[in-house]
């Protein structure tokens, strides 16, 4: 069992993560060494090893699995960042936006989007409420309440990680933008 265990779960190299094995099956040996050599000793031993190994059996699973689920949650991020540069390159043919507006809509909004549809999905109310953000921006869809619209587009910048004050610099060059794409 310790050669099994060995030849299975140690790679050869001195590599930390194969330190605690090792100097388990190191020490099982010593003890066998050790002492008198008896049925019980031989069974306490192997209860022992073979405990360590179905531990290390489950957190070599959980770390399967967690690597699995990370793929597949950048798999899902990705195809999400997709279908919001999809949606934004349709709205961009139809209305397209200048400059600064342009950059920031294809950047930073394209990300609040992305969460969007991570989050809710494309059917989702929630998903809808950012689309329509957006066609305000691009001036798709009137724009009632400016000073609302910008909390708005706070908000959904703050979704992405942006800090309170950077995403109301950005929500303001944003409205700014918008204001200027009116005024032509």
């Amino acid at each position: 069992t310790v050669t099994a265990a060995a030849n299975d779960w140690l790679d050869g190299s001195d590599d930390e993560s194969n330190q605690p094995l090792a100097t388990k099956l190191e020490q099982l040996v010593n003890r066998a060494n050790q002492e008198p050599p008896s049925a019980g000793l031989y069974t306490t031993l192997l209860a022992d090893i073979e405990h360590h190994l179905s531990l290390l059996t489950r957190k070599a699973q959980a770390a399967e699995r967690r690597h699995v689920e990370a793929a597949q949650g950048r798999e899902r991020l990705d195809q999400a960042r997709q279908r919001a540069s999809e949606l934004m390159a349709e709205r961009f043919a139809q209305s397209p936006p200048r400059g600064l507006l342009r950059a920031l809509l294809d950047r930073a909004w394209s990300d609040v989007l992305a969460l969007a549809l991570l989050r809710h999905g494309e059917d989702s109310d929630g998903f809808r409420v950012q689309l329509a953000i957006t066609d305000r921006l691009l001036g798709r869809l009137p724009v009632d309440d400016l000073p609302q619209l910008q909390q708005d587009v706070e908000h959904g910048l703050q979704q992405i990680g942006m800090h309170a004050e950077e995403a109301e610099q950005v929500a303001q060059r944003l409205i700014e933008a918008v204001e200027d794409a009116f005024q032509r």
